[in-house]
């Protein structure tokens, strides 16, 4: 079972035997910390430690997922307008540059000295190629395993008795 926007994981708790497995997503920081403290009472109750491992892995990796979507679409949307707004900036100054005095590239070509106008971009185009956006999800993805792996350690050290007598 998926629950996004779990909170203080009254669901957790009431499918807990029901459900095969049970993976809670959630960001807010108080209902984390609610959350680890049942995640104690889960333990005690006897839910094993590698199943409470495996939830809290694929909770990272299902939150980055989403992180991941929402940034490639706001990518999406805003690259190309954003781009075009700072490209027709740039070419204002070089045309504002141009009427003041021409600029030339020189050089030495085989004939003698060459001069050549520059021309400004009129236009470019902005896009992610598939290939990129699967380097940066797999990169993503390999950084948030580290990441909960590093959680899952801290976490997963602690008896279940040792999370419920914190409890304030």
């Amino acid at each position: 079972m998926l629950e996004v926007g779990c909170a203080t994981g009254y669901y957790a708790t009431r499918f807990a035997g029901r459900c095969r497995e049970y993976v809670g997503v959630d960001l807010y920081p108080p209902h984390i910390e609610i959350f680890r403290q049942k995640i104690g009472v889960l333990r005690a109750m006897g839910m094993k430690k590698h199943k409470v491992a495996l939830g809290l892995w694929l909770e990272m990796l299902i939150i980055t997922a989403l992180c991941l979507a929402i940034g490639f679409g706001i990518g999406a949307v805003a690259a190309q307008p954003v781009s075009d707004e700072l490209l027709a900036g740039q070419i204002e100054s070089a045309k504002a540059a141009v009427t003041q005095q021409p600029s030339f590239t020189r050089g030495i070509a085989l004939g003698g000295p060459v001069q050549q106008e520059l021309v400004p971009l009129e236009q470019v185009d902005v896009s992610v190629g598939m290939d990129t956006i699967i380097e940066i999800a797999i990169i993503s993805l390999l950084l948030a395993s580290l990441a909960s792996l590093v959680a899952i350690t801290k976490i997963t050290k602690y008896e279940p008795i040792k999370i419920l007598m914190e409890r304030s």
